[in-house]
């Protein structure tokens, strides 16, 4: 799979929608709701609990800022943020992955959804980042079950395997 690694902020709200479609608009409603439910303690007391959860996924909050915006009638690529084009990025290679790989979809769509594992999953695509800006083909092999590595690279003539590795939060225990 290759991808023009440049995001087109005009098309950015097309790649939302289609993610949307793909994840579940309803899944996402649910757990920013759920966010949104928390109690929230008046500034400047810290909500680490409410900052916790975003972190764990960080699609969450940009999905939650483009539906705000989309139900205030306002364009996103009039309000963009780097968090939201960051997202919008992530979004793109998820759309791309429901197309290449539509035998893996439900794989897919619960690595994304849930919280304990979509931090490695958007760490494995920023390491495809760097290829696609490489034109390289990447192919995302552990979706296909096709190997027991996470990413092949192909340029033509060689081919590269790569595993990709990140400290998880119980490291040590």
């Amino acid at each position: 799979m290759k991808l023009a690694a440049e995001l087109d902020d005009r098309y950015a709200h097309r790649e939302f929608h289609r993610f949307l479609k793909n994840t579940g608009r309803d899944i996402w409603e649910r757990k920013i709701a759920k966010t949104e439910s928390l109690h929230r303690f008046p500034h400047p007391s810290p909500n680490f609990y409410r900052a916790s959860l975003a972190k764990k996924n960080p699609l969450t909050n940009a999905i939650a800022t483009f539906l705000k915006l989309e139900k205030e009638g306002k364009l996103l690529r009039k309000h963009p943020t780097d968090e939201l084009m960051r997202a919008c990025w992530y979004l793109k290679v998820c759309n791309s992955l429901f197309n290449a790989y539509p035998e893996s979809s439900e794989k897919l769509r619960a690595i994304i959804i849930d919280d304990e594992t979509i931090s490695s999953f958007l760490f494995e695509i920023d390491i495809a980042t760097h290829f696609f800006r490489l034109e390289l083909d990447v192919q995302f092999v552990d979706f296909a079950n096709k190997a027991r590595f996470d990413l092949l690279i192909t340029d033509g003539q060689n081919e590269f395997e790569v595993e990709c590795k990140t400290k998880s939060a119980d490291a040590g225990k």
